[in-house]
């Protein structure tokens, strides 16, 4: 049958857990834990539906301590946009141009980070605050990602530095 993947979070003694409910591959690969959330809405031990943007399917990457969570989702349009879920609603934290983007990691300030392409097809990573996205380079090669941040708002992830794949 037809896989369904909305975005869901569970609460079972004080553990949450947001899934994209499709292959068991991909529902191991979406886990997201963390512990004591509160006041995020989620405490009544139901199923809820963080939705999507749209489209048919998302995926989280990363929760914080205030409950909010940060991940990817579809678009009407079928393109793939970075998320932040928070106070029951999901935003669209859109790209750097291109049709893509993931939310990978959020600390406590609500500031999101993660990958995005440009208008030209390349990958970068950004920072997302305050409902601004700032474009953070590659270092003048390839591509980049940011994969976490920390509550000082330091930033960590990859650049690759080689031109294999003529990126140059």
């Amino acid at each position: 049958g037809r896989n369904r993947s909305k975005l869901r979070v569970v609460q079972a003694d004080q553990r949450l857990e947001a899934r994209e409910f499709a292959t068991p591959d991909v529902i191991e690969r979406l886990k997201v834990e963390a512990e004591g959330v509160v006041g995020c809405g989620l405490g009544d031990g139901t199923l809820h539906d963080l939705g999507t943007l749209g489209g048919s399917q998302g995926g989280p990457a990363a929760i914080n301590e205030r409950g909010q969570i940060v991940g990817w989702a579809l678009t009407k349009t079928g393109e793939t946009h970075a998320f932040l879920w928070q106070k029951g609603r999901m935003s669209d934290l859109g790209t750097l141009g291109g049709e893509l983007s993931f939310g990978r990691a959020v600390n406590e300030s609500g500031q999101v980070v993660g990958e995005s392409y440009t208008a030209s097809n390349k990958s970068h990573a950004f920072l997302w605050q305050k409902g601004k996205r700032s474009d953070l380079g590659t270092l003048g090669h390839g591509r980049s990602a940011a994969e976490a941040i920390n509550d000082l708002g330091q930033v960590i992830g990859f650049v690759e530095t080689g031109a294999e794949d003529g990126d140059g």
